[in-house]
């Protein structure tokens, strides 16, 4: 039976050589793409869905308790996708040149760790503080999101959502550069 008859290749070092680098290659989109839709998903579920919905079915009273637990379990978990996501990055790179979509990757998880480490036990601190004097603000959930829990929570909420934007931002600029360079 002649080479290429009846669907049957014969495959040759290169070939093989390609074909795993291309499965590589797919593993590698893959693990950016995951961890990447589990930052942006976990982040849109945590900050537009569960936190309305919450406030609304708990009221502000109780649920700012629980959203201070919960907090600190999205930023890990976000903290962990993102380290996965750079070293993924860097594996489908292959190289030790600094590129937009290694720096996109990076910038993502700086800001949350900084988030979590820094800024979020900071907000959390204040945000106990302002429970335990009753600081009434807007108890509406997107007083809530405006302001925290209260007005000495003001500035800490405010600077959490900012290093949120920008972890999503380089989440966003990572994802587009992974895909498009590899199409």
């Amino acid at each position: 039976c002649p080479e290429g008859a009846r669907g049957v290749t014969r495959l040759t070092p290169t070939h093989a050589y390609t074909v795993t680098m291309s499965t590589t290659t797919t593993v590698g989109l893959m693990g950016v793409v995951c961890s990447s839709g589990f930052v942006l998903g976990s982040t849109a579920w945590f900050f537009f869905l569960q936190s309305a919905s919450m406030i609304k079915f708990m009221g502000k009273a109780k649920f700012i308790p629980v959203q201070m637990h919960l907090v600190k379990l999205l930023f890990a978990s976000l903290e962990v996708a993102c380290i996965v996501n750079t070293v993924v990055t860097i594996a489908l790179l292959n190289t030790s040149v600094v590129s937009p979509i290694l720096a996109s990757s990076v910038l993502a998880t700086l800001a949350v760790a900084l988030n979590r480490r820094v800024i979020v036990p900071k907000a959390l601190e204040a945000g106990a503080r302002s429970m335990r004097k009753d600081d009434h603000a807007d108890s509406s959930a997107v007083g809530f999101a405006k302001d925290g829990g209260g007005n000495e929570t003001k500035v800490w909420h405010r600077t959490v959502v900012i290093f949120v934007v920008v972890m999503l931002v380089g989440t966003v600029g990572n994802l587009h550069a992974a895909v498009t360079l590899h199409q």
